[in-house]
């Protein structure tokens, strides 16, 4: 028999609380042990694995896209429109065309080529670091990625900075207060905007290798991507290329940190590096949860989801469920072949896992490499209550050398 979603009766997780900020695994576990859904202060959220498998592919669900601009009282304007034209706010083939124009770039064959670039950037970072021997990581980690998407773009040294000063500032679109950052989010896309419309003229004079230069071939060919679009793919990977690799870099150290029996097998083990990254992945994952709305009124389960409602898909629940994963609060890096959903799922898989995955395993390697012991220097900082990104603010740690 199938009950409205209003009637069942669900378990409740106050995300307001403060002990969320400290135990939210404990507290999603036990509510997971009750129901596969539950209620929060945000609206309703998934819990299992195997939910959470099957509504993100779930046609009759889409994402929120503007939707969630909308439910902060932003209706229009700069970061409106920029936000509706992104991959993640598009569905169908308007997000699978756009898609096709891009994804070979983002292959595992397509990136290898950054790879000198990863590995000098990283290198660059390190040693004075090390050289320092106590350092924040969340300083340090944060100028990682910008000139490795940089260099995929073509976008010379020097303009670097100018990523490095904005990108934190349009991604306050992400964070609680959004109308009060609006301003600073506006200007810093602007910003962006009128950089990158410099920077396709340039291109157009003197093409080169560079994703950028093979997006204006496009533009100018018969697929139909126009300036808007060319601008809005540039802005969007650029910006969504350095923040979550920063993010999941900073968890890696914080749990090697956390676990250093952990990164003594690393070190001994370097073969071991691609499967670390995937336990951090799922592990302690910088994204909270998949957004998704029904488009009509959906049975899943013998649950009546109506139309129009809105559903959190909880990855790090599903990322720890017993139901599919053997011992999951155990950190273990020879782990294999574990299904998690930190990058998504179906068709809005993101679309620079391969790269983030690479930049994440490159670093780690010069790490273990280099550095005997990573010794907390200081309690690390976290986000105090609710937040849909999770990573230290920050992170103390002494560096001793190999």
């Amino acid at each position: 028999m199938t009950t409205p979603l209003n009637e069942l009766d669900l378990p409740t997780l106050d995300t307001t609380d403060p002990e969320w900020a400290t135990d939210a695994y404990r507290i999603v576990a036990e509510a997971r042990d009750q129901h596969w859904l539950a209620r929060t202060p945000n609206g309703v959220v998934v819990l299992s694995h195997a939910d959470h498998r099957a509504l993100i592919t779930d046609r009759r669900l889409r994402t929120p896209g503007i939707d969630m601009l909308a439910m902060q009282g932003v209706g229009s304007g700069v970061l409106h429109d920029f936000f509706g034209g992104l991959l993640v706010s598009l569905d169908g083939e308007a997000h699978m065309r756009l898609r096709r124009l891009v994804q070979r770039a983002f292959t595992p064959k397509g990136i290898a080529w950054l790879g000198d670039t990863m590995r000098d950037v990283f290198a660059g970072l390190l040693e004075p670091a090390m050289e320092a021997g106590t350092v924040d990581m969340v300083e340090m980690v944060a100028q990682y990625p910008i000139p490795v998407i940089c260099t995929m773009f073509g976008a010379p040294p020097e303009d670097w900075a100018l990523f490095s000063r904005t990108a934190p500032s349009v991604l306050k679109l992400f964070n609680p207060g959004l109308v009060e950052n609006l301003p600073e989010i506006e200007g810093a896309l602007t910003e962006i905007n009128e950089y990158l419309d410099g920077l396709i003229a340039a291109k157009r004079q003197a093409p080169g290798d560079d994703l950028f230069s093979q997006l204006i071939e496009i533009e100018e060919g018969d697929e139909g991507l126009d300036h808007d679009e060319l601008v809005m793919l540039a802005a969007a990977i650029l910006l969504g290329g350095t923040d979550t690799t920063r993010m999941h870099l900073a968890n890696a150290v914080a749990m090697f940190c956390e676990y250093p029996d952990q990164w003594a097998l690393l070190r001994e083990r370097p073969e071991l590096a691609a499967q670390a990254v995937d336990e951090v992945l799922r592990f302690v994952p910088s994204i909270s949860d998949n957004f998704r709305v029904a488009k009509e009124d959906i049975e899943h389960r013998d649950v009546l989801i109506p139309e129009g409602t809105p559903l959190m898909l909880s990855i790090l629940s599903a990322n720890r469920d017993p139901e599919v994963i053997e011992d999951p609060d155990r950190f273990d890096i020879t782990r294999e072949g574990v299904h998690h959903f930190t990058f998504g799922g179906g068709m809005h898989y993101c679309l620079g896992a391969s790269l983030a995955k690479m930049e994440l395993a490159e670093a780690i390697s010069m790490l273990a490499a280099r550095v005997e012991t990573l010794e907390p220097a200081g309690e690390p900082e976290w986000p105090a209550g609710f937040s849909n990104t999770w990573t230290p603010t920050t992170l103390p740690v002494t560096l001793h050398r190999a």
